[in-house]
């Protein structure tokens, strides 16, 4: 089953949620969310990542805008004029729904063949949606090629991959090699390791200009208990924190970590 083909059925089966994170991962999270530190600390992330891309103001592609549009609502808030993008007309009916009425243009397309002029946008913005793409690092590739062609050059490209080197990945990754082999019909899925990623970049004619190393707790750990899990969150999130802010100002712990959050721009 094509790429395009496996998100129009399960946004006509299944709850955003569930489209979004998995349909385990969805369902453990609604019960998650219903936690008001959880839904805290959901809401200060976005808006840290808006407020650090500074938003007011910039023509954005929400590259991959997905069922619960949750950045094109936040940006389109912030004053900025948005452009969500995604491969799946029931996931863009889904989005509309989602946006209630919020100002942002969707558009149905391919991230790897954008109907835009180039340097059409102050900022691409591409966060849970590149490493879903066909190809495998190869398709990666192609996808970045197309967003640093439609971001003006002075722009900024956004977007997140996860790391294969961290165990928190190791379930996922063996998880998805079952589940194919016994017939279900997975989207794609790539990892990389963080020097891989930065050829790859390179080869695109970007340069990094600001790496954030992730440490959340994920995998299996997200299964136990709403109560443990909780209680683990409360350690090990200032934790996760405090690393998170070594790696990202000296660098040593990034190969190890969950996955980046990318800020990248194009090569002078």
């Amino acid at each position: 089953m094509k790429i395009k083909e496996i998100w129009e059925q399960r946004a006509k089966e299944e709850p955003p949620e569930d489209i979004v994170f998995g349909r385990l991962q969805g369902t453990r999270l609604k019960e998650i969310l219903k936690e008001s530190e959880a839904r805290e600390h959901v809401k200060n992330a976005n808006e840290e990542i808006a407020k650090e891309l500074r938003v007011e103001g910039k023509r954005i592609i929400d590259a991959g805008v997905g069922p619960l549009a949750r950045f094109s609502s936040l940006f389109s808030e912030l004053g900025a004029e948005v452009i969500g993008v995604d491969l799946s007309r029931a996931v863009l009916e889904s989005a509309k729904t989602a946006l209630n009425g919020r100002r942002v243009d969707l558009t149905l397309a391919d991230i790897m063949n954008l109907p835009f002029k180039e340097e059409s946008f102050d900022i691409s913005f591409c966060v849970g949606t590149i490493f879903h793409l066909p190809g495998g690092q190869q398709g990666v590739e192609k996808a970045l090629k197309e967003l640093a062609r439609i971001t003006k050059q002075d722009g900024i490209i956004y977007f997140n991959v996860e790391n294969y080197l961290n165990p928190m990945s190791w379930t996922q990754i063996f998880g998805r090699k079952i589940l194919t082999l016994l017939g279900a019909n997975m989207p794609h899925h790539t990892f990389f390791n963080y020097f891989s990623l930065l050829k790859i970049i390179e080869r695109c004619g970007l340069r990094v200009i600001e790496v954030k190393t992730t440490f959340e707790l994920w995998g299996p750990l997200l299964f136990l208990p709403t109560p443990i899990l909780m209680r683990l969150f409360k350690i090990w999130q200032p934790v996760s924190e405090r690393i998170s802010k070594i790696s990202n100002k000296n660098g040593f712990l990034r190969f190890v970590g969950v996955g980046w959050y990318l800020r990248v721009k194009k090569m002078e």
